[in-house]
């Protein structure tokens, strides 16, 4: 793995992201990063940052920033698809 997000309630015990949490850590994979091209470190820092906001994985579709780099992602960018999916969590236009 590139880079990975781990999710933590409040009193600091590891918890999944699919349940309430109150903090998410991303930690770089400093091995494996180096072999990326800065498009491709872009595009994992979005994804993680998306798993931090409570986004899950979308490897069904490519043009999804939630779509794993080795699941054939396309994108270094948020989608429409994953930014409705911000939109319905937390609310907003």
């Amino acid at each position: 793995a590139i880079a990975i997000t781990d999710y933590y309630t409040s009193s600091g015990s590891g918890t999944t992201g699919l349940v309430p949490y109150y903090y998410a850590e991303i930690t770089i994979n400093k091995d494996e990063i180096g072999y990326c091209t800065n498009y491709e470190k872009i595009g994992t820092m979005a994804h993680e940052l998306g798993h931090a906001l409570g986004l899950e994985e979308n490897n069904s579709n490519t043009s999804s920033i939630m779509c794993q780099l080795s699941s054939g992602r396309t994108v270094n960018t948020v989608s429409s698809e994953d930014y409705a999916t911000v939109v319905n969590i937390y609310g907003g236009v």
